[in-house]
């Protein structure tokens, strides 16, 4: 599933490579082998030190190696919630409804 900026936002700083920055997210195992592409590509580029690269792989390698179901996985578990996430109504300047 694509990682939307408001999924993104609400992410805790532990699920990121480097928290302080809030880069490379490690969501689902699908980001964690992304980031672990993606911090190699950027200590080649220069943007992140040795030392940020190898925390950063670590932490995704801790992702990948847990479990892969959504029942046994917490972190899964909040993102299928989120995911079927619906807005409420809104009226027809736009404004969100009032329940009765």
């Amino acid at each position: 599933m694509r990682l939307t900026r408001r999924l993104r936002d609400n992410l805790p700083d532990r699920d990121f490579g480097l928290p302080r920055k809030r880069r490379f997210p490690e969501e689902d195992k699908r980001h964690d082998r992304d980031a672990i592409g993606r911090a190699t590509q950027a200590r080649e580029h220069g943007t992140i030190t040795a030392r940020q690269e190898a925390e950063i792989k670590r932490k995704a390698r801790r992702g990948l190696s847990s479990p892969s179901t959504p029942e046994e996985s917490p972190k899964m578990r909040t993102h299928r919630r989120r995911k079927h996430h619906r807005t409420p109504p809104r009226d027809s300047k736009g404004r969100f409804r009032r329940r009765k």
